[in-house]
């Protein structure tokens, strides 16, 4: 990201100071931010079927994404980013009209906030006891946590994809209302891209390490690529 030369975007501390509404505005510690649309840049620019899903969309930060892979950065480019940011980060000032963004957080800070309309996993909960109160219930993930993500530590991400359909697999449980004897279907579905929470790999091993061709480039989910 510090390259001047190949990147997509400038991290904040090196990019042009950003003027908008009349005010300068300085930008710090943008790389979570910048990462995770770098990345989405990429899958635009690779995949055909996510492009169309992105082209689709009404999402400022997927629209954004797109326009860095089409087009490459910009100073329209760095402006929307910073609108993208000031909702979500305190603003500070010790100058007049000169204003400080810092913007040090973890990814999934930036998937959470931005991706909450277009989430990584949709689930639908259905009660069989038809007078339940909350007999249907839809939950949004922004990111999915897998069970057993451990397993990649003794085996590799060969196993991705068997963690993958285990997650998706659909669950019967009681239902958890009170007074409620009925029964909970519980079924998720993927949307049109998947982050995974991996926090749990760094702290169980601190030796972890993979190369990037060691992750899967194909995820064979329900007949689905």
């Amino acid at each position: 990201m510090r390259s001047h030369t190949s990147t997509l975007i400038l991290n904040g501390n090196i990019s042009p100071l950003c003027n908008y509404d009349k005010n300068t505005h300085v930008l710090n510690n943008t790389c979570p931010f910048d990462s995770v649309i770098v990345g989405i840049a990429v899958a635009y620019v690779d995949y055909e079927q996510y492009a169309s899903f992105i082209d689709g969309s009404k999402n400022e930060y997927l629209n954004l994404a797109k326009d860095l892979g089409r087009h490459g950065s910009s100073k329209l480019s760095y402006t929307r980013r910073l609108i993208l940011l000031m909702p979500y980060f305190d603003i500070s000032t010790s100058i007049p009209s000169v204003y400080t963004l810092n913007t040090e957080c973890n990814v999934l800070k930036v998937i959470q906030d931005y991706m909450k309309n277009d989430p990584n996993c949709t689930q639908t909960i259905l009660c069989s006891n038809k007078n339940c109160p909350e007999k249907d219930r839809i939950r949004h993930s922004a990111s999915i946590i897998i069970n057993d993500l451990n397993k990649i530590l003794e085996k590799g991400f060969s196993c991705l994809n068997m963690l993958l359909e285990n997650y998706l697999k659909s669950e019967r449980t009681p239902c958890i209302y009170k007074h409620c004897d009925g029964i909970l279907k519980k079924e998720k579905k993927l949307g049109s891209h998947i982050f995974i929470e991996t926090d749990q790999l760094s702290i169980d091993s601190s030796t972890f390490s993979c190369l990037l061709n060691q992750i899967p480039v194909n995820i064979n989910l329900n007949n689905e690529k």
